[in-house]
Order: C-alpha cells, then sequence, then structure tokens
C-alpha cells in the first residue's frame, strides 16, 4: 500500500544525541523556526507529553501531538537517531524515532483523527524495520511514497 497520504515536511536523518532533551531541543528549534511557534514554548510541550507518558509507543518511538495556531495546514517532522538512546521510562528499548505531527490548532477532533492514523503508522513493525534501515532522507521519502507494508489509513 502506498503511504502518499502520510509525509515528513521535515526529516532530520541522523542526529548523534545521547539524550532525549537534545533530541527535544532540536525538534523545537527546527519546527519552531518553520513554523512561528516559540522554541522554548514548543520544548517544553514535548517534554511534557514524554514526562505524562502521551508520547512513548513503548517501541522506541516517540509520538507527539502539537496543536500550533495560524498554521494553514498540518505537518509532520522526523527525527532518527542511528545509535538510539536509552532512558529510565523504558529499560531495554533504546529510543530511535521522533515524530511530532502538528496540527492547526482549528482543527479539533480532525487533528485526532491524523494522530491516530500517524499512530498506527508507527505501530506498524514492517513500516519501522523499513524506517530504521533508510540510508538517509531521500530513501525515507522514497519509502513514504512506494508501496512497502500492509498499513491500512483511516
Amino acid at each position: 500500500m502506498s503511504f502518499s497520504h502520510f509525509s515528513f515536511d521535515m526529516i532530520l536523518p541522523d542526529l548523534n544525541a545521547r539524550h532525549v532533551e537534545t533530541a527535544t531541543d532540536r525538534l523545537a528549534r527546527d519546527i519552531g523556526r518553520m513554523i512561528g511557534l516559540p522554541e522554548k514554548a514548543l520544548a517544553a510541550d514535548l517534554r511534557t507529553q514524554i514526562h505524562d507518558a502521551r508520547a512513548d509507543l513503548d517501541n522506541g518511538c516517540l509520538l507527539f501531538d502539537v496543536r500550533a495556531p495560524n498554521l494553514i495546514r498540518p505537518m509532520a517532522v522526523l527525527l532518527r537517531t542511528p545509535k538510539g538512546m536509552m532512558r529510565d521510562a523504558a529499560p531495554g528499548i533504546p529510543l530511535d524515532l521522533f515524530c511530532v505531527v502538528v496540527s492547526p490548532q482549528s482543527d479539533g477532533s480532525l487533528s485526532l483523527q491524523r494522530l491516530a492514523r500517524w499512530t498506527r503508522l508507527f505501530k506498524n513493525e514492517e513500516f519501522l524495520k523499513n524506517l530504521r534501515q533508510a540510508r538517509d532522507s531521500d530513501d525515507i521519502r522514497i519509502l513514504m511514497s512506494h508501496p512497502r507494508t500492509g498499513v491500512m489509513a483511516a
């Protein structure tokens, strides 16, 4: 099946980070610059979602839900850490994929539906395997546009 209805607006494929805070700071900086959100507030929101266990999919992935005022269309950002990082919350499972789904604040329930579709995608083991094996952002974009797994979107 094609992932053409899924796409990443920004891909940070190989961040060498040892700590989750480094990754969330990088995401906050780059997303903030892209859509005009304050970096510190965005970083605090990402960390709160981790602390409250709202972002953790328990498979080495964190999936964040961000709502942004004045955003015209939804977007998604992927950050991948090639070595992964260990954390206290899930010992034994290295964290290596961070996905931020940013929705217009005005989307209401549409943003929840969007997040549910991304969650299903990031729980698909074959998709994750291919995503982790991708050499670079071009490979990731190819993965998102060509049939590879049987993931169904809602």
